[in-house]
């Protein structure tokens, strides 16, 4: 239920549109948002409940908002008002939105209380085959395309030896009647070199991201050019990886598709689910039972209710 009302106050459009959107983009965000971009802003004559200014704008409106509730966005980390929460502005927006809930909610008497945010909704997918196959392949692109119905995915492929640049054709059907389109060249930028700037930096990952994921019937990124290297990632590497992008994009869920390789741990932890593709054979029922000794081998925290199964051509199943 929507009902804090934040009237934002920001002087450069895009980031005010883009932190508009995130604060109150999911029906179980609390917030109802007013975004002001020119100003001085008019009086509303119904003011929210909470008003957060740039920084760059509170000499502008410092007077206009004595005795009401409002938080800074700070510009640099510098501002200081006696009285007056600030919160730095570029952090991750996933961060400015507990921040500004935890305003509100105190403002309201309400401080501590649980409400259904974010954290509740992204999920985090892994993927293993045991025998891939050009079928087992398209059936990950189908679960994929389905869950995007209704949650914003981004796919992400690790497989150890991967053509799946050869079914890009697939992720860009033809409007009128379906047809595959052209398949992508394996050169787009892509996991390589967000890869770098994760093992690099290891922040300001989020709109990396966003930058480098094509949009055809779900997001996705090219594969890493060299996967010789992914067993050198930690597990810092993976946690910033996942934390990039539940915190700093707006994609729900994140699925991981390691192919034949097992997960790594980090990410077998974090995942909300571990699904096997099979086609059912004697063979591969036997490396699904030898890959779940293995994943609740690696770590306790696994349990056996968190893998299932997923049938070519069915839907996943204990």
């Amino acid at each position: 239920m929507k009902n804090i009302t934040i009237e934002l106050y920001e002087s450069k459009k895009e980031y005010g549109k883009k932190l508009a959107y995130f604060l109150g983009r999911e029906k179980d965000s609390p917030f109802i948002v007013k975004l002001f971009l020119d100003h001085p802003a008019a009086d509303s004559g119904d003011p929210g409940d909470i008003a957060a200014v740039s920084s760059d704008l509170w000499p502008l409106y410092r007077e206009t908002f004595r005795g009401r509730s409002v938080v800074i966005l700070d510009e640099d980390g510098t501002c200081s008002e006696q009285g007056i929460k600030t919160i730095y502005k570029y952090q991750s927006a996933r961060k400015i939105y507990r921040l500004l809930l935890d305003c509100s909610l105190e403002q309201k008497g309400q401080s501590g209380a649980y409400v259904r945010g974010f954290d509740d909704e992204f999920e985090l997918i892994s993927i293993f085959t045991p025998c891939p196959t050009r079928e087992s392949s398209e059936q990950v692109l189908s679960m994929c395309a389905d869950m995007n119905a209704s949650a914003r995915i981004l796919y992400l492929n690790f497989e150890p030896v991967s053509a799946f640049w050869k079914l890009t054709g697939r992720l860009f059907p033809s409007e009128d009647d379906g047809i595959p389109g052209e398949e992508l060249s394996p050169d787009i930028p892509g996991m390589s070199e967000l890869l770098y700037y994760i093992r690099q930096y290891h922040g300001n990952i989020g709109p990396r991201i966003q930058t480098l994921a094509l949009k055809g019937i779900f997001d996705f990124l090219m594969p890493p050019e060299n996967t010789a290297e992914l067993p050198e990632l930690t597990a810092a590497d993976w946690n910033c990886l996942i934390d990039s992008v539940r915190d700093d994009t707006g994609y729900q869920c994140l699925v991981l598709d390691f192919g034949a390789s097992l997960p790594p741990k980090a990410a077998a932890l974090r995942s909300s689910s571990i699904r096997v593709i099979s086609s059912g054979t004697v063979w591969e029922e036997i490396l699904t039972d030898r890959f779940r000794e293995i994943m609740i081998l690696s770590a306790e925290e696994i349990s056996p209710e968190k893998i299932s199964i997923c049938g070519i051509g069915r839907q996943a199943h204990e």
